[in-house]
């Protein structure tokens, strides 16, 4: 087993879609929104609504505003999936545009 020298410390992956929104803000940049994997339509609708809903329209929307996000974050870019060029495999026009 090995074992990781002192220094290394442990991501604890929470830089999350307020703390994204946020530095798209200070950067002046657009947010575009890109799942990390294939959500349920459910879900993926869900996350539109904490992102774009007004606040006290929704319990999502609620939940952002408790967040520190009053306003809606009106992301108008979304990208559906992951691994847009096919998940490592090999990928060409003539297979998946017929």
């Amino acid at each position: 087993m090995n074992k990781s020298p002192a220094s290394h410390k442990y991501e604890p992956n929470e830089f999350g879609t307020n703390e994204f929104v946020h530095f798209c803000k200070l950067i002046g940049a657009e947010p575009y929104s890109l799942p990390t994997s294939q959500p349920a339509a459910s879900e993926f609708y869900r996350w539109v609504e904490y992102c774009n809903s007004p606040a006290g329209s929704t319990t999502l929307a609620e939940e952002r505003a408790k967040s520190g996000s009053a306003q809606p974050y009106n992301v108008r870019y979304w990208g559906v999936g992951n691994e847009s060029w096919g998940c490592g495999r090999e990928l060409y026009a003539s297979r998946v545009c017929r």
